[in-house]
């Protein structure tokens, strides 16, 4: 989409744009966002989401939008197959990121369990490391503006 100046409504962007967004741990600002030039590939939009907001090469990058009506204001999951031809009808994408060590075989959060104790991962985990002999384990787990 084309971004308009709120100080002068007749000054447009000269290219198009969306809100890249990704959950920040700040109380006072729920969402980190990143204004980017629209990626033109679905692979352009996971290598821009990591690139934007350092996550692990390794790690899963799930992209969520509200943005269009058959949405029904409730964030739906942006599949690779679709961004093609709603990537201009989008103004915002939330961007959602996991380390694939910490997925059962159905996607879900595995349990993570180590010698010391036993720890469960769920969606409401914002950010936690968990160390076990010679591995370091690093998760965020975060809702985006740009679906």
């Amino acid at each position: 989409m084309f971004a308009r100046s709120i100080h002068n409504t007749s000054k447009i962007s000269s290219g198009e744009v969306l809100v890249l967004s990704q959950r920040s741990y700040r109380p006072s600002d729920p969402f980190w966002r990143v204004l980017v030039a629209v990626p033109k590939t679905y692979e352009d939009l996971v290598a821009l989401a990591k690139h934007v907001f350092c996550i692990d090469e390794e790690d899963d990058v799930l992209f969520f939008t509200e943005d269009l009506d058959l949405c029904d204001n409730d964030q739906v999951s942006i599949h690779c197959s679709s961004w093609e031809f709603i990537r201009l009808a989008v103004r915002s994408v939330v961007v959602e990121s996991r380390s694939p060590y910490l997925l059962d075989s159905a996607g879900y959060l595995a349990d993570v369990e180590s010698d010391a104790d036993s720890s469960s991962l769920d969606d409401s985990d914002s950010e936690m490391d968990m160390e076990s002999p010679g591995i370091t384990v690093k998760t965020v787990s975060a809702h985006y503006i740009l679906r």
